[in-house]
């Protein structure tokens, strides 16, 4: 049993030290981004898919905060669709964040 608890032990502190793995993204995801993003713009542009286009980015949007900056309004977005457009924004010399 001491062998066990001791093993044990060994496994829970290497496990301690692993750093937890990167996210591994598909090689043609900004290929596919720039598709959808076209699909999307289209579908905006169509009378027929309009409302539903418009109802796939309200669900890509938790919150919005209108702040002032400069006697002008900055617009905040919150939300998936924050996360992607903070990507697409991200130099290109530096990876995005996991």
């Amino acid at each position: 049993m001491l062998a066990l608890k001791e093993r044990q032990s060994t496994i829970t502190e290497k496990l301690k030290a692993t750093p937890a793995p990167t996210p591994r993204l598909h090689l043609n995801l900004s290929l596919i981004y720039k598709n959808k993003v076209a699909n999307l713009i289209d579908a905006l542009n169509n009378d027929d898919t309009i409302s539903e286009a418009n109802e796939a980015i309200r669900q890509l949007i938790e919150t919005i905060r209108l702040v002032p900056f400069n006697g002008r309004l900055k617009i905040e977005l919150f939300g998936e669709l924050a996360t992607l457009l903070n990507l697409g924004m991200a130099p290109k010399n530096e990876h995005p964040p996991g």
